[in-house]
């Protein structure tokens, strides 16, 4: 499969969970899969805004730990992951 676009970010370390952040691209450059640069007659940018969510790897419920309980599938977990995959607070 090849990727359309590859876009590297890095959020502030200061940003806070549930945090919306500016999104802003600047002096974007197009190129080939080799790394050669394209030329483009038009190119429209949007810019946009994203929201921080702070997980620990493997902690499916958001209570800050990874545990058995991260294994078991329970009413409350799917409200939480549906909640964040609708952009709200758990």
């Amino acid at each position: 499969m090849e990727n359309i676009a590859v876009i590297k970010f890095q959020v502030n370390t200061g940003a806070q969970s549930w945090q919306t952040c500016a999104f802003q691209f600047n002096d974007v450059v197009l190129s080939d899969k080799n790394g050669n640069s394209l030329s483009y007659q038009k190119l429209n940018i949007n810019n946009g805004s994203f929201k921080v969510i702070s997980r620990i790897l493997g902690d499916a419920n958001g209570e800050k730990l990874v545990n058995v309980g991260d294994g078991r599938i329970t009413v409350s977990y799917v409200v939480a992951i549906i909640n964040l995959a609708i952009g709200m607070p758990s």
